[in-house]
């Protein structure tokens, strides 16, 4: 297998700060870095990081503002700032680990989507959040090239809320 270059969406991994996405996004990738030397790791994050989310020498941080915390920023963030930081690191795949991707991007791209929280607990979600999933999700999930989710229930939820093709969703 050849080695790989492997861009990942780090703003979550916020030390002292990770909640659920973080804390998934830590978990993952700190064993995948490890468990994986022969491939590097683009690790883009949205302000100053921490170091110990630089889980082997194989991980190159790159720093993209401004912050990506409300719809709007969320917009440029992913469609224009990290799109253009990325050219001049040629990664073969970008990972998403939060449930947004860039509809700009012509990289591939895993998306990862834990749950549509927001289409059935909606009041938990604030009304920002909501419009931007319920704006955005559908076209998310078409230009992802993979999905992944946590579970086999979130996995047919996917599936029926947006006709997405079962083969295009995995559970991990």
């Amino acid at each position: 297998m050849r080695s790989m270059r492997i861009a990942v969406n780090a703003i979550f991994l916020q030390k002292d700060r990770l909640e659920g996405y973080g804390h998934y996004a830590n978990e993952v990738f700190s064993r995948i870095v490890q468990q994986h030397p022969e491939h590097e790791f683009i690790f883009l994050f949205d302000r100053p990081y921490d170091e110990t989310f630089i889980f082997g020498p194989n991980v190159i941080p790159v720093i993209i503002s401004p912050a990506a915390r409300h719809a709007l920023a969320f917009t440029f963030w992913y469609d224009v700032k990290a799109p253009l930081a990325l050219r001049s690191y040629q990664p073969d795949v970008w990972v998403q680990p939060y449930g947004f991707c860039s509809l700009t991007s012509n990289l591939p791209q895993v998306l990862v989507v834990h749950d549509l929280t927001f289409l059935h607990y909606s009041k938990f979600i604030a009304w920002h959040h909501r419009w931007y999933y319920r704006l955005f999700t559908k076209k998310f999930l078409d230009k992802a090239k993979n999905i992944i989710t946590v579970s086999g229930h979130s996995k047919k939820d996917i599936i029926q809320q947006y006709k997405i093709p079962a083969k295009k969703v995995e559970v991990v």
